[in-house]
């Protein structure tokens, strides 16, 4: 895996070299930034115990074509507080993040969206997953009605058929040099790996963003409803059977 780490960054960083020579532009398309969560939840359950998270990332962009790397680690992680990789809802789930995706726009109709990620669980492998992801978002609308059809395929199981289909609607205003904008999703899991399902969680959001000397800050605060009984008495990464979650959000990056 280290390998295919290493090769994965070096095609990234070959790639927007002779992307920016051919380009002659200073831009070679490459961003660095690191994201940092209050309280990590995955579709609705909380992972790491309830415990924040760290995501360093990198990632190249070339017209409406991205790769992109992603680390994951708890908080306790960042702080040498978790030493027991054996934790199923801490340790195990550190993870390596690999992914592609692509955007095509429509005039200003609308924009479909294809992706696949890997999630490498460098822990436990065989919690490893793909994900593949299309996506379709109505922008001639009001509020631009997106619907995301995610299937996840586990590197341990080819009989595991977990889904997640996401409906979102929001809308982002600019102000000056910044952007805020609201946005509100619900998501329908068919988790069958753990044999839970139904809608797990309802997200209402509010997110800024501000560029400053070239570096972009953003944040968001996150209300999250999980109105499924699968989900919100679910205990295996944390004893909290909840059904209202917050968590704030803030990330900055540099694009180079």
């Amino acid at each position: 895996m280290k390998h295919f780490a290493t090769i994965f960054l070096g095609i990234l960083l070959l790639t927007a070299s002779v992307n920016a020579e051919e380009a002659g532009s200073d831009s070679i398309g490459l961003s660095f930034g690191v994201d940092y969560t209050s309280t990590y939840l995955w579709r609705g359950s909380y992972w790491y115990s309830g415990d924040g998270a760290v995501f360093p990332t990198v990632s190249y962009s070339t017209g409406d074509l991205s790769i992109a790397y992603a680390g994951e680690y708890s908080e306790d992680k960042i702080t040498k507080k978790d030493t027991d990789v054996s934790n199923p809802g801490i340790g195990a789930f550190h993870a390596a993040d690999f992914g592609i995706d692509y955007s095509y726009s429509i005039d200003k109709t609308a924009t479909i969206g294809v992706g696949v990620w890997y999630f490498h669980f460098y822990n436990d492998d065989t919690l490893s997953f793909a994900t593949g992801t299309i996506s379709l978002a109505l922008d001639m609308m009001p509020l631009t009605p997106t619907i995301t059809y995610n299937h996840d395929y586990y590197t341990d199981s080819k009989a595991k058929k977990d889904y997640y289909i996401q409906l979102g609607i929001g809308r982002s205003y600019e102000i000056k040099d910044a952007e805020v904008g609201w946005g509100i999703t619900a998501g329908y899991y068919n988790a069958d790996s753990t044999e839970q399902k139904g809608i797990s969680d309802v997200t209402a959001t509010l997110s800024a963003s501000a560029t400053v000397y070239g570096v972009t800050f953003s944040g968001s605060f996150n209300w999250v409803y999980v109105p499924s009984k699968d989900f919100y008495e679910a205990t295996i990464y944390t004893g909290t059977k909840d059904k209202n979650r917050t968590f704030a959000a803030f990330g900055a990056s540099y694009s180079l």
